[in-house]
């Protein structure tokens, strides 16, 4: 429920036994001038949050959250129903985000979606909506290559064949800022059965072949800290260095 107060949601949310990474958790809901009557009207806030995701998909690409202030604006809002995004509400907010729950706020006079969490519990990449939903896309946008390779005679031939055909595709997500970088481990460079790296000789004889595909995403940015350092009259910025360890 989008119109509870931060307490209600916390405590609904504890009972929920929900812990994955293909949840998420909304709150907030928004306040919309009604087309007909001029009136305001609160509305939940999941259409909305839905639409940024699409747009965000189409502009940039689901490795990008779909919020914060360059893609996560409502322009049709005029509020929300409860702006736990308010400076009295900052702790109910980070209080909220702790337990999994992503909320719609206003914020520098904008109605804005806060957050990128999922519902998993334990620390990992996968606390993001964003990395999630990158490595759905990324099985789907894979699978039809690897399926052409499906029936073809399993030697080296179709492996390498394979490894050229999926790394441009891989390659332009380094450029397009989805991963820092990655590695195809599979058997594309063996000579012949002899010098499997990866896959079992035996396996591959019964028409079987692996690779592994390491991946290191690129996360969203969900704090910043900036220490603000008062330094002598003589002391040259070009040689001043910070051990941020030691602060």
């Amino acid at each position: 429920n989008s119109f509870r107060t931060a307490a209600q949601i916390i405590a609904e949310r504890a009972t929920m036994a929900v812990d994955d990474s293909y949840t998420a958790f909304t709150a907030g809901g928004i306040k919309v001038i009604h087309p007909t009557t001029g009136a305001v009207k609160e509305l939940a806030e999941i259409g909305d949050i839905l639409g940024l995701v699409a747009n965000t998909d189409n502009f940039f690409g689901p490795w990008y959250a779909a919020g914060g202030l360059r893609r996560g604006v409502v322009k049709d809002a005029v509020g929300v129903v409860n702006n736990f995004g308010s400076t009295g509400q900052t702790a109910d907010l980070n209080l909220l985000s702790n337990r999994q729950v992503n909320c719609m706020i206003q914020r520098h006079g904008q109605v804005v979606f806060w957050n990128n969490v999922t519902a998993l519990l334990s620390e990992s990449h996968l606390n993001q909506i964003s990395i999630r939903r990158f490595l759905i896309w990324l099985k789907k946008s894979l699978k039809p290559t690897l399926e052409k390779a499906l029936l073809q005679p399993n030697d080296p031939v179709t492996w390498k064949a394979l490894y050229f055909e999926v790394k441009p595709f891989l390659d332009s997500l380094k450029s397009k800022r989805a991963l820092y970088d990655y590695a195809w481990q599979g058997d594309q460079f063996a000579k012949d059965l002899s010098s499997l790296q990866v896959n079992d000789r035996t396996d591959v004889g019964r028409g079987k072949y692996k690779a592994r595909l390491l991946l290191n995403i690129i996360p969203g940015i969900l704090e910043i800290g900036v220490d603000l350092v008062i330094t002598r009259t003589d002391v040259s910025f070009e040689d001043f260095s910070i051990n941020f360890d030691a602060l």
